[in-house]
Order: C-alpha cells, then sequence, then structure tokens
C-alpha cells in the first residue's frame, strides 16, 4: 500500500512538472507577445512620426498658399482700380472727341456758308457787269477772310479730332493689356484655390490617419497591459506550483522513510506492486482547433470581404506574426445588420475592454458563435435568451470579427458559412 502511495506521489511530482513546464512555455510565448507588441508599437509610434511631419509640412505649404492668394486677391483689385481709371478716362476722350466732332462740324457748315455767299456775290457781280464798289471789295475780301480763318478752324478741329482717336486707341490698348493681365491673376488664383482644396484634402487624410494610428496604438497598450496581466498570472501560478511541488517532495521523503522503517520492522518483503502511472501533455502554442464537416448556413452579413483569415497570419502594417482565432469581415454597406446563423441560446451579450461589443451564442450540437467588435448590440439581445436564425444580433461599423468553436476545439468559420 506504502508502495502505491510512493507512486502516487512520484506521478503527481511528474505531473507538477509537466505544469510547470507548459506554464514555462506559455511565460515564455507571453514574454514573446510582448515583445512583438513592443515592436509593432515602435513600428506605429514611427509612422505617427512620419505622419506628424508630413501634416505639418502641409500646413506650412497651406500658409505659404494663403499668402500667395492674399497677393493676387491685393494685385486683382489693384488692376481692377486702374481699369475704372483708365475707362473713365476713355470716356472722357470719347466725350471731348464727340464735342471736338460737334465743333469740326459746325465750322465745316460756317465754311460752306460762306463758300456759297462768295459765290453767289461773284455771280451776281458778274451778270451786271457794273465796275465792284470800295463796299464790294471789302465785303468780298471779308468772306475771303472768312474762309481762310473757318478752313484754319477746321484743320486744327481734324487734327484735334485725329489726337483723340489715337489718345482713344492707345487707352483701350491700355485697358485691353490690363485686362489679360487681371485675367492671367485670376487663372493663377483658380490654380492656387485648387492647389489648396487638394492640400486640404490630403491634410484631412493625414489627420484621419493619425487617428486610426492612435486607434490602433491604444489596442496594442490593451493587448500589452493583457498579456503582462497573464504573465503575471503565469507566474504567480508557477510560484504556487513549486511550493506544492516543495510539499510533495516533503511528503514523499517522510513516506519513503516510514516505508523502510516499516520494512525493517517486517520480517516478510510485501509483494510486487506492478500499478503503472502514465503522464499526459498537452501544447499551449497554437490553440486547438478542428474540423466542421456539416452542412454550411448563410453567413452573419449579406455583402462583405474578408480582411483577416482564420489561422496563422502576418499583419502587413504591424509585421508581426500571430494567430487568427476568427475571421474578421468588413461590410460592403454602411450600418450592416450582423445576423445569428442558427437557432440557440444567448450565453453573452456585453462590452469587453479587449473584443469590445460581444455576442455569444450558445448552438445544438456542442456549437458555439462568437460576434465581436460589433459596432452597436441589439436592444432585444440579452443573456439567457434564446435566438432564432436570421434575428439581428447587431450592426457592424467598418469591420467585425467572427468565431466558431466546434466540441470546445477552434474551426474556421468558412467551414460553417457560405460564401
Amino acid at each position: 500500500m506504502r508502495r502505491l502511495v510512493l507512486l502516487l506521489l512520484g506521478s503527481a511530482l511528474m505531473l507538477l512538472a509537466a505544469t510547470t513546464e507548459k506554464i514555462d512555455r506559455q511565460i515564455s510565448q507571453a514574454q514573446q507577445e510582448i515583445e512583438a507588441r513592443k515592436n509593432a508599437l515602435q513600428n506605429v509610434n514611427m509612422t505617427m512620426d512620419e505622419l506628424g511631419k508630413s501634416i505639418v509640412v502641409q500646413q506650412e505649404n497651406l500658409k505659404k498658399l494663403e499668402g500667395k492668394l492674399a497677393n493676387l486677391s491685393r494685385s486683382i483689385e489693384k488692376d481692377k482700380a486702374l481699369v475704372s481709371q483708365k475707362e473713365r478716362q476713355k470716356e472722357s476722350l470719347l466725350k471731348a472727341r464727340r464735342e471736338t466732332l460737334d465743333q469740326r462740324n459746325e465750322l465745316e457748315q460756317k465754311l460752306i456758308k460762306a463758300i456759297i455767299n462768295d459765290l453767289a456775290f461773284s455771280e451776281i457781280l458778274g451778270e451786271q457787269g457794273e465796275v465792284a464798289s470800295e463796299y464790294d471789295i471789302l465785303q468780298k475780301e471779308a468772306l475771303s477772310t472768312l474762309r481762310t480763318i473757318v478752313i484754319k478752324e477746321s484743320d486744327a478741329l481734324k487734327e484735334s479730332f485725329y489726337n483723340y482717336v489715337m489718345k482713344v486707341e492707345a487707352i483701350e490698348e491700355e485697358i485691353k493689356t490690363i485686362s489679360g493681365e487681371i485675367q492671367i491673376l485670376r487663372d493663377s488664383k483658380n490654380r492656387i484655390q485648387e492647389l489648396q482644396a487638394q492640400q486640404k484634402a490630403d491634410l484631412e487624410r493625414l489627420n484621419r490617419e493619425k487617428t486610426l494610428y492612435k486607434k490602433r496604438i491604444t489596442v496594442f497598450l490593451q493587448e500589452q497591459e493583457e498579456s503582462r496581466r497573464l504573465l503575471s498570472s503565469l507566474s504567480k501560478t508557477k510560484e504556487e506550483i513549486l511550493a506544492e511541488e516543495q510539499r510533495r517532495k516533503a511528503a514523499e521523503e517522510a513516506a519513503r522513510k516510514q516505508a523502510e522503517a516499516d520494512a525493517q520492522r517486517k520480517s516478510s518483503i510485501a509483494p510486487k506492486n506492478d500499478l503503472e502511472v502514465k503522464l499526459i501533455g498537452s501544447s499551449y502554442f497554437e490553440p486547438k482547433t478542428t474540423h466542421y464537416k456539416r452542412g454550411k448556413v448563410d453567413p452573419p452579413l449579406k455583402d462583405f470581404t474578408i480582411t483577416i483569415p482564420f489561422g496563422k497570419y502576418h499583419d502587413p502594417v504591424y509585421n508581426f506574426d500571430f494567430y487568427s482565432d476568427s475571421i474578421t469581415m468588413r461590410p460592403k454597406q454602411n450600418n450592416a445588420i450582423v445576423r445569428n446563423i442558427l437557432d440557440g441560446k444567448i450565453s453573452m451579450a456585453d462590452y469587453n475592454a479587449i473584443t469590445g461589443n460581444t455576442v455569444v451564442v450558445e448552438h445544438p450540437g456542442k456549437l458555439q458563435t462568437v460576434y465581436k467588435k460589433l459596432e452597436q448590440i441589439s436592444p432585444n439581445i440579452k443573456k439567457g435568451h434564446r435566438i432564432r436564425k436570421g434575428d439581428a444580433v447587431g450592426r457592424a461599423g467598418e469591420e467585425f470579427r467572427f468565431q466558431v468553436e466546434y466540441n470546445g476545439a477552434l474551426i474556421d468559420p468558412l467551414e460553417l458559412i457560405r460564401m
């Protein structure tokens, strides 16, 4: 009997040693995960720094563009004022030209009248055949002098009119040139405004990326803290197991000494006991998985794409490997409804610091579905309530995660749902 006790104690110590070894593996894995998340966090921080620098450059460019726009606006207003001034000068010259033309026409009428009078007077004298009197001669000379004066005034007005025409044409040419310059300035202003709009859009995009990376940093820190808590818990568990191992070793040593003492007192040796104790180990490096070969059902989303598959996955953004226990689904429509895939009973409907809004449904046949990272849980989804196939579980945001367990082990959800 004592030999059986010793064998059981030895088996217990072996189990403790195996458990300790398993915890050591878990601790090592947790440390590796912490280191991987630390490296990924450094990569994200580097990206954040680059985004910050890009944002500063874009902001400086926008300030420069705003200065250029202000200068262009001032130049355009200045040229507009100059055009207005030239337009007023043009109107003044056009008015003077019209007045000159009127004066010229008036003088021409006077000249024509004087010539007609002169001709008429000469013709009258010729018909009469009389010798012109002194009065007639003076009158004729006066008409001739008047005609000369009118001709000179008409020529002066003609030259003045021509000068006005030349001035108007010069001003019109200046107005045309300034208007062309204004158009060039307006075109430049439009191009700068387009560039400004594009840079504002780029700045908004950079700020959105910065916000997204901040959220990712928060998730990394949360996951890192979870890993630290797990590491701390594993370390405490290992200490407790080691303490228990010390107590069992002490008990084994006491039992061995008692058995030796009893053997010395006995005259016969107890028959040999061939009791055999076996040790069963387990692995922690990857979660337990299995396959599901029954019929498939409709997926929880109507239209979607899969961004992260089930199983081993390399994140291209954070540049580290991990094991995905679910599939990450991205709906093609905003506020998409997430529906339950089979009849069952709700075992959880609550918010979790790591998985966000989460709903767990237990189905017949040892099947369990988990809906994680929901944007919103439907109001009628409560723990303990029955739920039917097709009922709304909640709404999805940009992405949500769908996990399936069968008979206590994870399966690839694509083995259950139709694509």
